[in-house]
């Protein structure tokens, strides 16, 4: 199961791709998208993605979501952008979303560790 989610992971990762350029976390313009991203976030609901369509068996918002749920819902826009993209599914852009977020902050995304080579990763 792990290599077949691999297998769709590469795929959709490829694609994706060879579309958009990503910039390391010490870019001032990923700072400022960052930033609009966060103020775009806030504004956005788990009602509103739900309204959106924007789930699925695996991340099921309307099941766990109480009418009147206040907290910020996910980034709608940017995964919506990564399923044109890339042509994949909305679990698939939500794992793509998941990895950029993680290599924006030097995070593996398989393993969790950071990418630091001067992290401490065991004592």
């Amino acid at each position: 199961m792990i290599s077949t989610s691999s297998n769709i992971f590469s795929k959709s990762w490829s694609k994706f791709n060879e579309r958009f350029y990503i910039q390391g976390p010490s870019s001032k313009a990923t700072t400022k998208q960052q930033q609009k991203l966060q103020q775009q976030h806030k504004k956005n609901t788990f009602s509103q993605d739900i309204r959106r369509g924007l789930t699925s068996e695996t991340f099921d918002l309307a099941s766990n979501n109480r009418e009147g749920d206040s907290r910020p819902g996910i980034d709608g826009d940017r995964i919506e952008e990564i399923m044109e993209a890339s042509g994949c599914s909305f679990d698939e852009a939500r794992w793509l979303f998941f990895c950029m977020q993680c290599f924006e902050n030097n995070i593996d995304p398989i393993s969790g560790l950071p990418m630091d080579p001067k992290a401490v990763h065991a004592i």
